[in-house]
């Protein structure tokens, strides 16, 4: 497989699991996790760990850190962000453990 269809199925099964977790449809969760710019966040983080992490690891990372959290919540204004500076929280939360 290529980067690109490695990636595509990374994003797939984020946003399944993310649809299943909420009990949304497919498209419902693409919808709100692109609107919140989690698509892109997941896209930056594919290609900073080039896959490797597995899948299911790869969402244990982002579902359980304190950075998704604040960037699923609204009132943090973290969805304003650029992917690549949310990812330099999630990778600082990852490296030390807490969130910056």
């Amino acid at each position: 497989m290529n980067l690109e269809n490695d990636k595509t199925e990374y994003i797939v099964a984020f946003v399944s699991e993310f649809a299943k977790k909420y009990n949304l449809s497919a498209k419902e969760a693409f919808n709100y996790l692109d609107r919140f710019k989690a698509v892109d966040f997941l896209e930056r983080l594919c290609m900073r760990f080039h896959f490797s992490m597995t899948v299911p690891q790869a969402l244990r990372v982002v579902y359980n850190s304190k950075t998704y959290k604040k960037l699923i919540n609204p009132r943090t204004g973290l969805y304003f962000q650029s992917p690549l500076y949310v990812y330099d929280f999630l990778k600082n939360e990852v490296l030390t453990g807490k969130l910056s």
